[in-house]
Parts: structure tokens; C-alpha cells; sequence
């Protein structure tokens, strides 16, 4: 990862949600923090709607069939998630914790934050370039604190209380996209750590990727793994639903809902033929109702 510019899969899935689906993008200010290149791209098809609305929206179906899917099912996935967040919030949960943000800019976009605290985690890598591309904008929480830490090497739980995170008001802890990335070794830990700073009430939202749904049977197998770890985010751990529920479980965490792009199709629109290489992530919804199992 290089340290003057995001991870590649984070400024994808933030110009993902910069282009959206259905007439309407997830993410406002998708043109203000991702890569160059991209925020070009926004920037283009925003003077071209701006002038033609049709063909501003033909522009938007070719950058949806340009990134193979990832547009609808990025859109999709960010839609399903602040549902998720904002049921929390007005089940009175106060604190948001996201793990590995990247270019994620909920703190800045969604207004029924106003009375959350927001702490952001991640990579300090991604986190240099992202609070460059920030510094003018105004958060739409409580409070806004950013948090620099390696998963595989830093300790989580310290980090987070040198930040103020208080570990005895309920939190809804955010882990989109990222556990796939980590060793089970590394989603391991940082689950220890979400479940030593939770206390019932708080709720889980986190992604991971079904084991054996890489798409296009064995030759995506033999390709694509290969080339994410090019691109220096090596796919390390995947999990089937009943393993990532007993996971979950053990830390005290009842899941609520289990869901993908099939899922969210009816509630948000999107192609279901483009989200198809990716119904292998899913969104789980975990509510902390008891003590970790011992």
C-alpha cells in the first residue's frame, strides 16, 4: 500500500458510490476524496447531465458496465449499511466506530449523525491522503476523531481509548469490506477488541465473503486472487454464513439479518446481472445482547 494515495479497492468503491444507480448516488462527496483519476470521471458526468440529463444518465450506465458490477453493488451495499447504522441510532446508540474507513464519508453526508460521536480507523496509509482530502469540510456528527492504526500490528482496543472511546456507552462498530483482506488471525483480533469495548445494546455491521463464491467458477479461482494480491490487497479469509454466525455469537453478538445483493435489489434497484460476481459479500446485522461466551 502506498502512503500518498488510498488502497485501489477503497477509490473504487468510492467512485462506486459517486456514480450510484437509479438516478441517484449514495455519496455526495465521492468527487471531493477519491483518486484523481476518478473524481475526473464524477466531474465528467456531472457537466454532462448538467447540460444533457440523458445523456448524463447513458454516461452513468457506462461507467456502471465499466467496473463489472461494482457501481450497483457498491450502491447497493452503502444503502443496506446506513439503514443498518441509522436503525442504531435511533434505537438511541451514540458512538460510531468504523473499521478501516477508507474513503467512507458518512461523518461528513449523513445527517441523522448530528447527535454521534464518529471515530474513523484505519490504515495510516489511506488515512494521510483522505484527511488531506477533507480538511474543508464540516462533519455532520457530534464529533469526528480519526484513528491511524495497522490491523495486522497495532493494538485496536488501545488505540481506541486513547482516542476516547468510552467502552461503556453502546457503539455500532462498522466493518465494511475489509475482513476479506485481514488473515482469520487479524478478523480474530479485531473482533476480540470490538467485543472487549462492547457493551449490550451496541450493534455490528460487517461484511465478509462467502467461501467459494469467487465468480466465474475455477478460472475467476486461479485468476482473481492473483490479482488482488498484485494490487497489495491479498484476499486472505473467507467464511460461510453458519461460521461467521458462531464467530459472532462467541463474542456475544446475536445476528439479525444475513444479506447480499439479492437482498437489496427490491428495496434499492441496480442490475441483478451486473451485482452477479458479487453476491459472494454479504452484510451482516449483529445486535450485542449478552457476555461473550466464554
Amino acid at each position: 500500500m502506498r502512503a500518498d494515495r488510498p488502497s485501489f479497492t477503497a477509490a473504487i468503491v468510492s467512485f462506486a458510490r459517486g456514480v450510484g444507480v437509479a438516478g441517484a448516488a449514495p455519496d455526495p462527496f465521492a468527487a471531493v476524496v477519491g483518486h484523481p483519476l476518478l473524481r475526473a470521471l464524477l466531474a465528467a458526468r456531472s457537466a454532462v447531465g448538467g447540460v444533457a440529463p440523458a445523456a448524463g444518465e447513458a454516461l452513468r450506465s457506462v461507467y456502471r458496465v465499466m467496473t463489472l458490477g461494482m457501481v450497483d453493488h457498491a450502491t447497493l451495499r452503502t444503502l443496506a449499511v446506513d439503514r443498518a447504522l441509522l436503525d442504531g441510532v435511533r434505537r438511541g446508540i451514540d458512538q460510531l466506530v468504523i473499521l478501516g474507513a477508507g474513503l467512507d464519508t458518512r461523518a461528513f453526508r449523513l445527517d441523522g449523525l448530528a447527535g454521534v460521536d464518529v471515530f474513523e480507523v484505519d490504515h495510516p496509509a489511506s488515512q494521510r491522503f483522505k484527511r488531506a482530502r477533507v480538511a474543508a469540510l464540516s462533519p455532520a456528527c457530534r464529533s469526528h476523531r480519526f484513528i491511524p492504526v495497522d490491523f495486522e500490528r497495532a493494538s485496536l482496543d488501545g488505540a481506541l481509548a486513547a482516542a476516547g472511546h468510552d467502552r461503556s456507552r453502546p457503539t455500532l462498530w462498522l466493518w465494511e469490506s475489509v475482513a476479506m483482506y485481514l488473515t482469520e488471525g487479524a478478523v480474530d483480533a479485531t473482533l476480540d477488541a470490538v467485543s472487549a469495548r462492547t457493551v449490550p445494546g451496541s450493534r455490528l455491521v460487517m461484511t465478509y465473503m462467502r467461501t467459494g463464491s469467487l465468480p466465474f467458477g475455477p478460472l475467476g479461482a486461479r485468476i482473481i486472487p492473483p490479482c488482488f494480491a498484485l494490487g497489495g490487497e491479498a484476499l486472505r479469509s473467507t467464511y460461510d454464513p453458519a461460521g461467521i454466525r458462531a464467530l459472532l455469537e462467541r463474542r456475544g453478538f446475536a445476528v439479525r439479518a444475513d444479506e447480499n445483493d439479492d437482498d437489496w435489489h427490491p428495496r434499492y434497484g441496480g442490475s441483478p446481472r451486473l451485482t452477479r460476481p458479487f453476491e459472494g459479500e454479504r452484510l451482516v446485522v449483529a445486535d450485542a445482547a449478552t457476555s461473550p461466551v466464554a
